[in-house]
């Protein structure tokens, strides 16, 4: 796994800030996070990642772990990866087709993204987002 990297499992059913929650303790859990170690959690305005029951216990446990919580600023694709992943499948969705359903072609188009593409994409808002945003 790269640095600064975390890869969940698949998750279906809900989408809640709850479930942000167990993922951030699943992903400090797993050393994608370190504790006191000068890492920075950037996170967009989801609902489920500043919403008033669970932000307080995310910011109470990251501050506990010294790690720094930034915001990205409201509508500013340019600093979010999973845009231009996004961007990325669209462009594939665009171009050839194989005859497969449309969810295969989906499912087609995200192997097509390559991890040192996904990797390029942080690099690319790391360098775009200056932190003086937070």
């Amino acid at each position: 796994m790269p640095n600064g990297f975390y890869l969940s499992d698949l998750h279906t059913g809900t989408n809640t800030g709850a479930d942000y929650l167990y993922f951030l303790l699943d992903a400090i859990a797993a050393g994608a996070i370190e504790p006191y170690a000068g890492h920075v959690l950037v996170m967009d305005n989801s609902s489920i990642h500043n919403s008033i029951d669970v932000l307080p216990a995310v910011a109470a446990l990251l501050d506990y772990l010294g790690i720094r919580l930034i915001f990205l600023p409201t509508y500013s694709p340019e600093y979010n990866p999973v845009e231009l992943i996004w961007g990325r499948v669209k462009n594939l969705l665009r171009g050839e087709r194989h005859g497969l359903s449309f969810e295969a072609e989906i499912w087609l188009a995200f192997s097509q993204v390559t991890l040192e593409q996904v990797v390029n994409f942080y690099v690319h808002c790391l360098h775009n987002f200056d932190g003086r945003h937070a």
